[in-house]
């Protein structure tokens, strides 16, 4: 099956900004951190990754509270058992659900494999998951029972789709699955445990320009959002299933992974490019980015009271950011990264930018560490090239993560992340 994946670069202007944003390192892992959940009491996270590890942290004690390794692998998903102290997560074919205050383990294997993502229905009582490559990719569990009951054909024209989310809307009347295809929805009762019949099936969906990595429903459950393998967030009337804002994000980078904040106003945004993007939920303008993880962000979780954001990545850490300051901004245009690439990533002396359809004029480049502070700056004058080339001696810049930034011809600005290793 062939996808198209269409290449474009969006302009926005908006106040943003990739300074004053320091997230608080609470916790440095063994292995890239793949999942992180805030519990509903707000007292406690959870995160895990790939050495199978599965982490319950005390948020105001800053410390450890207890460990289990899942014995089925990495550690896909993450999410919170609804008025319980338990947290369910996938891994390998399993669902684990654990018991964090006696300690207990109990594991619904039988799913395809890797579980990718799970959700958990507004009264506990169920547990669905989406992942592997099968025909019966998309299941939902009794988890009272440990009974399985629906596991739905996501097919097309005979090939397996490669599920990776499924969200339960709030109200708990219904499920959205996403995959390989496109996406899925079906209504399914919760309560009686019924299925009430599929709302629509897309696969293919020109308007979902390839696989959809995440999904989160804001908090009213009226509205959700995907984010896909490509720059494309969309956001869809939950009841017409219909897209009612469309956006292309500002990186080059895929695999998108959205959280909707509590206060519906806000939605987060991390991809590979290890930036954090905010935008407001209402109209999908840019407010903020920041950059949070090299390697990548994996997952993002907000406090129930919208206070503070979590985040892990590839990186081996896990963050606190502080989301009350995530409106502190400096204007400025912003336009697609694409435009400005970096070999190699990390650099060590010599930092070699490469600038893709670039106007001429003059371009400046400013290198600043995490904190906003400028260590290093540069001015180069574009002849309008199809490809220009500029070299930066780092040899007096110290090991770590800076933030390079290039205000070009006409006020664009592009920013990239990158480590410097000496």
């Amino acid at each position: 099956m062939n996808v198209a994946i269409l290449c474009i670069i969006l302009s926005v202007t908006a106040t943003i900004s990739l300074k004053a944003q320091v997230g608080r390192i609470i916790y440095t892992t063994n292995s890239g951190q793949l999942a992180i959940a805030w519990s509903p009491q707000g007292d406690r996270l959870a995160f895990g990754g790939y050495d199978g590890i599965l982490t319950l942290w005390d948020v105001a004690a800053d410390s450890v509270i207890s460990t289990i390794h899942a014995s089925t692998g990495a550690i896909n998903s993450i999410a919170w058992r609804p008025e319980r102290n338990e947290i369910g997560y996938g891994s390998g074919d399993a669902i684990g659900i654990w018991n964090t205050a006696s300690g207990a383990v109990t594991e619904l294997h039988g799913n395809d494999k890797p579980v990718n993502c799970i959700t958990w229905s507004p009264n506990g009582k169920l547990v669905a998951c989406a992942g592997g490559h099968g025909r019966k990719s998309f299941r939902i569990w009794d988890a009272e029972q440990q009974q399985q009951l629906l596991a739905l054909d996501t097919t097309f024209d005979g090939t397996g789709c490669n599920d990776n989310v499924v969200a339960w809307e709030p109200g708990g009347n219904g499920i959205l699955a996403a995959g390989g295809c496109g996406w899925m929805g079906i209504r399914y009762d919760p309560t009686a445990g019924t299925e009430l019949g599929h709302l629509d099936t897309w696969f293919n969906n020109e308007s979902l320009h390839a696989s959809i990595r995440s999904l989160t429903f804001s908090p009213d459950g009226t509205e959700f959002a995907t984010g896909h393998f490509t720059n494309l967030i969309n956001i869809y009337d939950a009841a017409t299933l219909t897209i009612k804002r469309q956006v292309y994000a500002d990186s080059d980078n895929y695999e998108h992974v959205l959280a909707w904040s509590p206060s519906g106003t806000l939605l987060a945004d991390g991809n590979r490019d290890g930036i954090i993007r905010i935008f407001d939920a209402r109209t999908m303008v840019l407010l903020h980015a920041f950059p949070a993880h090299y390697g990548g962000v994996t997952s993002i979780t907000w406090s129930p009271d919208g206070k503070r954001m979590a985040t892990c990545g590839n990186n081996f850490m896990v963050k606190i950011w502080d989301a009350e300051t995530l409106t502190s901004s400096v204007a400025g245009p912003v336009v697609g990264e694409s435009m400005m690439s970096i070999e190699p990533n990390p650099v060590r002396e010599r930092l070699h930018i490469h600038f893709a359809g670039i106007s001429p004029g003059n371009t400046t480049l400013l290198l600043t560490d995490t904190r906003g502070t400028v260590v290093l700056a540069a001015g180069h004058e574009m002849h309008g090239m199809a490809g220009e080339d500029v070299m930066m001696d780092l040899a007096g810049i110290p090991s770590g993560m800076y933030v390079l930034t290039a205000q070009l011809p006409g006020g664009r600005i592009v920013r990239r992340m990158l480590e410097v290793l000496h």
